[in-house]
């Protein structure tokens, strides 16, 4: 299928997509990245169910896309098999021969709000055909049977561009403020190797901001608890991170517990599940995540007629 034709597939199925990303790109050398590796939050729900497509992700292409893409996003608005009003999270590639214009992905799972999860793209060797074989992989922190791993056997390229992070949404995002995540989308961690075993120095570059309902910073420090993280932030109109005035979803240690400011390992999360208050009477807290709905049994859906995030793999 051609890039035109997927393109108008993608979006007569849900829309043009609005996107804005941090990005860093190389000249593929001797000595080629062969893993990357970061951390993600699983932002909260939508005020208003918006029935479009919201794709959050960070990936790894070749030159202009071509050879093939590895993707993990995290998807929100239409049910591609974890289950109706649920975020979700599949690994992605964009080269398989088969499927969608090419593209194929992993079982969903179901994720859930508030949750940290971490992932990975690992080059495992070539194959005969001249092919590199890597693997993608994921496990949410606080549900550890929340995990995933994908071969890819297609891709055709070093890497010469990394996604830090992707907002890849199917509505505009002026015009539908409500039917945003109600808290920031945070990546953070990253750590990039080289084939020969070295760190790849890493910096990233804003790309198609959207100042007026969608920002991102791409050189973030931010601090909680005892951790200091260096992240993206993906920021969305009003610009307070879904709290009210004299709320915050800051870590707090006096109200960690109740606010939901720590992973179920101890080690503290890049943001409050709630917006909190510290009072005299203890902690006041607000917009924390939203009841799940009735657990439904995942199945591997036809995903072959819904959007797929295909529109920065084609972009540069």
């Amino acid at each position: 299928m051609s890039r035109l034709a997927l393109g108008m597939l993608a979006a007569a199925a849900g829309g043009a997509a609005k996107n804005t990303y941090c990005v860093q790109e190389f000249t593929p050398g001797d000595d080629p990245i062969a893993r990357v590796e970061g951390y993600m939050n699983v932002p909260i729900k939508p005020e208003v169910e918006p029935g479009k497509v919201l794709f959050l992700w960070p990936g790894l292409n070749p030159v202009g896309g071509e050879g093939g893409m590895m993707q993990p996003v995290l998807t929100y608005g239409v049910d591609y098999g974890q289950g109706p009003q649920r975020w979700g999270f599949a690994n992605w590639f964009t080269n398989c021969g088969y499927g969608q214009g090419g593209y194929c992905h992993d079982p969903y799972l179901a994720v859930e709000e508030g949750d940290t999860l971490f992932f990975y793209m690992q080059w495992k060797g070539l194959l005969k055909n001249g092919s590199a074989h890597w693997e993608m992989g994921y496990r949410a922190l606080n549900n550890p049977a929340t995990q995933s791993t994908f071969q890819v056997y297609h891709e055709q390229g070093n890497v010469s561009t990394i996604w830090a992070t992707e907002a890849e949404f199917y509505l505009d995002p002026a015009e539908n403020p409500t039917k945003l995540p109600r808290s920031n989308y945070y990546t953070w961690g990253y750590k990039a190797t080289s084939r020969s075993g070295k760190d790849v120095p890493l910096s990233w570059v804003p790309k198609e901001n959207e100042p007026t309902a969608m920002r991102v910073a791409c050189n973030e420090t931010i601090r909680s608890g005892n951790a200091s993280f260096l992240a993206t932030e993906l920021s969305y109109v009003p610009f307070h991170n879904g709290c009210e005035e004299g709320y915050a979803r800051t870590w707090n240690a006096a109200c960690a517990a109740p606010c939901g400011c720590n992973n179920a390992d101890g080690s503290p999360k890049i943001v409050c599940d709630y917006c909190c208050r510290q009072t005299a009477d203890g902690c006041d807290r607000a917009a924390g995540p939203t009841p799940a709905p009735p657990a439904t049994r995942a199945f591997a859906a036809d995903t072959s007629r819904l959007p797929v995030p295909f529109k920065t793999s084609r972009r540069q």
